[in-house]
């Protein structure tokens, strides 16, 4: 019975060796190409045809190994079916057991560094070209953006806010709900992308609702309400998760006017700088600070300015 196991397992060792052995030495594709005035080095495409690198001779026969065929045929050649540009030699028939010549890219580049590490090719190490194929590019991390989303589409925001009056240096809260509708569309080249740094490639205009209360009350008016339309004017780069105000989208002025208890409507100028953060393609975080420039804010008093601060949740 020892001999048996003994006998078992010198039996698997030699055939996992062999396996190795028959693995290791996968067949050459090393040829060569016999003409009237010279011995060329080769590149087995096929059993039965051969790469070379373009030479004034005309082969007259293939070899591999030990077994030749003549030559019947010879025509141009270049990547991925051939390892660079040259020309081929077809046999009248097989010379060696050898595989196609991969053409995909990776198995294209795979064969090319076995041809380069093969001894026997190594004098055509210079004529290998490369993959016609470009390389892959990085995979687009996968983010939520406006790419997909081009054309016209609605947009709804509310906020809550703090903040504080200039003049007085009154602490104030309160929140913010705006909404419009918005022309999406991306940039396809330098002049694009030049008119998107100064217009956004986000624009439309907002209805913006606010309310304010002063903590602690300091004047006459307790709260107030302001009622305008401004601009809505962003930058969001494709495939980007974040959007910015653009030039003219900072500089254009939100008109409208506020309304307090026991006083006359004051008219306003606000300015704002939104940035907002996607979650998801359709919900995104918003932070805007803004600034209210507002004539008579108090009747009889100078023009006031209303600092504030937002953050709120964006729906598109």
């Amino acid at each position: 019975m020892q001999n048996f196991h003994r006998a078992l397992v010198l039996a698997l060792l030699t055939l996992f060796s062999r396996a190795a052995s028959a693995e290791a030495q996968a067949p050459s594709r090393a040829a060569r190409l016999l003409s009237l005035g010279a011995d060329v080095p080769a590149v087995l495409i096929a059993p039965d045809e051969a790469w070379f690198p373009a030479s004034t001779d005309a082969p007259l026969a293939l070899c591999a190994g030990v077994r030749c065929a003549p030559v019947r045929e010879v025509t141009g050649c270049e990547p991925p079916r051939c390892p660079g540009t040259g020309s081929t030699a077809r046999a009248e028939h097989a010379v060696a057991d050898v595989e196609t010549f991969p053409t995909d890219r990776e198995g294209f580049g795979r064969e090319v560094e076995r041809l380069r590490s093969d001894g026997a090719l190594a004098s055509l190490a210079w004529s290998y070209g490369n993959h016609p194929e470009p390389p892959p590019g990085p995979p687009v991390p996968a983010r939520f953006s406006v790419d997909g989303q081009r054309g016209l589409r609605w947009e709804l925001d509310a906020q809550a806010s703090f903040g504080v009056l200039a003049a007085s240096d009154a602490a104030l809260v309160g929140g913010e709900v705006s909404g419009g509708f918005r022309y999406v569309w991306q940039p396809r080249s330098s002049d694009d992308e030049f008119m998107m740094l100064m217009f956004g490639n986000i624009v439309g205009a907002d209805l913006r609702v606010r309310s304010f209360a002063l903590m602690p009350s300091q004047t006459a008016n307790l709260w107030a309400v302001s009622i305008g339309v401004g601009p809505s004017m962003g930058i969001a780069p494709e495939h980007e998760g974040f959007r910015l105000p653009s030039i003219y989208g900072s500089l254009l002025p939100e008109f409208g006017v506020i309304l307090r208890p026991d006083l006359g409507p004051a008219w306003y100028a606000g300015w704002s700088l939104p940035v907002t953060v996607l979650l998801d393609p359709h919900l995104g975080v918003e932070m805007r600070a803004t600034v209210l420039v507002v004539d008579d804010w108090v009747a009889g008093d100078d023009v006031e300015a209303l600092l504030t601060l937002g953050v709120g949740l964006v729906v598109r």
